[in-house]
């Protein structure tokens, strides 16, 4: 399980994917129930980022189903956190905001603030998604708030990648560019280059929008170089 989570932040989906369903037929005949809801839970996430949203689905339901068999609110949490992502892929903007917001009722309960935030980071672009820019804007500044409470830097360059993405969106351009050097600076700091060459990405369209064509030009062409890198890296 540990060897699928560590080969999906390496970008590596499919051996993540394998590394999982091993260790979930492993939990299986042992007869770890809480062992194949994690195993499953994160073999979802691993399909959904290979673009299989329906075995990601599957996944993710068969953990949640398992999660409230054993009446683990925070396993049941965790899994609609990662079934309203993957519902957000396949345009299903109802549903995805369903589970994101019980995701976020179970984490409110629970008190468990970095999870609040998670869910609030998604259900942010689930409403934007939905064309409700303010709603989207007021959850991430709340999860952006979290996750500074909680000093949690790289929440908070997702959180502003968020918010930079929703102004954009609201046309306001000067605000977006704040955020998104702001997702810059922290993930510059962190080391993070595949955060660093997504908020260039981000930037460099913000600033196309604004009319400031060289400095996008510039923005995009270090993303460019930074995504390659990144892929050169896995």
């Amino acid at each position: 399980t540990d060897l699928g989570s560590v080969r999906r932040l390496a970008g590596d989906y499919l051996g993540a994917a394998r590394a999982q369903e091993q260790a979930m037929v492993i939990y299986r005949d042992l007869g770890s129930r809480r062992g194949q809801a994690n195993a499953l839970n994160y073999l979802g996430s691993a399909r959904r980022a290979m673009a299989d949203c329906p075995g990601s689905v599957e996944a993710l339901e068969q953990a949640l189903s398992i999660y409230r068999d054993l009446r683990d609110r925070l396993g049941q949490a965790n899994a609609l956190n990662e079934l309203g992502e993957t519902r957000l892929h396949t345009d299903d903007y109802p549903g995805a905001a369903r589970a994101q917001e019980q995701a976020l009722g179970i984490y409110r309960d629970l008190g468990s603030r970095l999870g609040q935030a998670h869910a609030l980071c998604y259900l942010g672009d689930v409403r934007q998604a939905m064309g409700d820019y303010s709603g989207a804007a007021e959850v991430v500044e709340q999860a952006l708030s979290i996750y500074r409470e909680l000093r949690d830097r790289r929440g908070q360059a997702t959180a502003l990648n968020y918010l930079g993405n929703v102004r954009q969106a609201m046309g306001d351009y000067p605000g977006a560019a704040e955020a998104l050097e702001q997702a810059l600076g922290i993930c510059r700091d962190l080391g993070d280059r595949r955060g660093r060459a997504n908020a260039l990405y981000y930037l460099g369209n913000v600033r196309r929008l604004a009319g400031d064509y060289p400095g996008a030009a510039q923005a995009l062409e270090q993303a460019q170089i930074g995504r390659a890198s990144c892929r050169e890296r896995v």
